[in-house]
This record gives structure tokens, sequence and C-alpha cells, in this order.
């Protein structure tokens, strides 16, 4: 039986999870000019933090960087917090075997990476590529995979842990 603490993390993490999936997509739906915008808003952030180092980049080093930022931030990092996400929310819900767990969350970010390119598609300025959609689901995998992995460690020492003190 579910605890009344346990109950409000897994509702957090609905939530949570549930903003972040949306945001995913409402980003989707951004004019590609604002997005570009914001791609090139981190990336001059980046360029701050080199110059304080005297470190200058090229016109075609900063382009460079933008399509670095645009792929791994706005495609690959988004959706790995995603996966990690998406883990947390199915786990609190449904307790499986971790490899069948692992492919209905799969399951999960590829229809949210499907989604998200079939959705470019239909934006100004944008278009949906499958190459965005195998970066999307690389980050989505790796969050999975890392949060299964950080599961799987914290159950090892759990286990040790016990063992000690029993």
């Amino acid at each position: 039986m579910m605890t009344k603490t346990n109950k409000i993390k897994t509702y957090v993490f609905l939530l949570i999870w549930g903003l972040w999936t949306m945001m995913i997509l409402a980003l989707s739906f951004t004019n590609g000019e604002v997005s570009s915008e914001q791609s090139n808003f981190v990336s001059e952030i980046i360029v701050r933090v080199l110059n304080l180092f005297g470190i200058t980049l090229s016109t075609g080093m900063m382009t460079e960087l933008n399509v670095w930022v645009r792929k791994l931030i706005g495609h690959f990092g988004l959706f790995a917090i995603d996966g990690f996400l998406s883990l947390m929310v199915f786990n609190s819900f449904w307790k499986l075997k971790p490899l069948k767990q692992g492919l209905w969350v799969m399951l999960a970010g590829f229809i949210l990476a499907a989604l998200s390119e079939i959705a470019q598609l239909f934006t100004p300025n944008r278009a949906g590529l499958i190459g965005d959609a195998v970066i999307d689901l690389l980050g989505f995998a790796f969050g999975l995979l890392f949060t299964m992995g950080v599961i799987q460690w914290c159950r090892v020492k759990e286990a040790k842990h016990g063992k000690r003190t029993q």
C-alpha cells in the first residue's frame, strides 16, 4: 500500500513530467525564428563565459556552436530530462521488471519524439527531421538508462546496508 508521502511524491513527479512534456511539445510549435533566437541566447551566454577565459570564437565557430546548442540542449538535453521523469512516473504507478519497464517508457519517448517532429512540420520556418528524432530518442534513452542505473545502484547499496545492520 502506498503511503501518503509516496502518493504526494508520485503526483508531484506526474505534474512535473506533464508540464515538462507539454513544454517540449509547445517548443515544437515555436516559430523557427523564435526558436533560433532562443538557441542564440544560450550560445551568447556560452560565448561570454568563453570570453572570460580569453577564448574568442570565429563566425564559423559561432554557427557551429548554435547547431550544437540546438542539438545537445534543445533535443538531447530536454529529452534526457523527460526520460528521467518518465521512468520516475512509470515506476511510481507500475512495478514491472526493469526490461519491460524500460521498453514501455522508451515507447513513450518514441511517441513524444515523433509528435514533436511532426509538430514542426506544421510550424512556420521549422522542419521535422528524422535526425532530430534520433537525437531526441538518444537523449531520452540516456535519461532513462541513467535513471535505471541510479535506481539499481541505490537498491544494491540499500541491500548491502540492510545486511550490515541485521
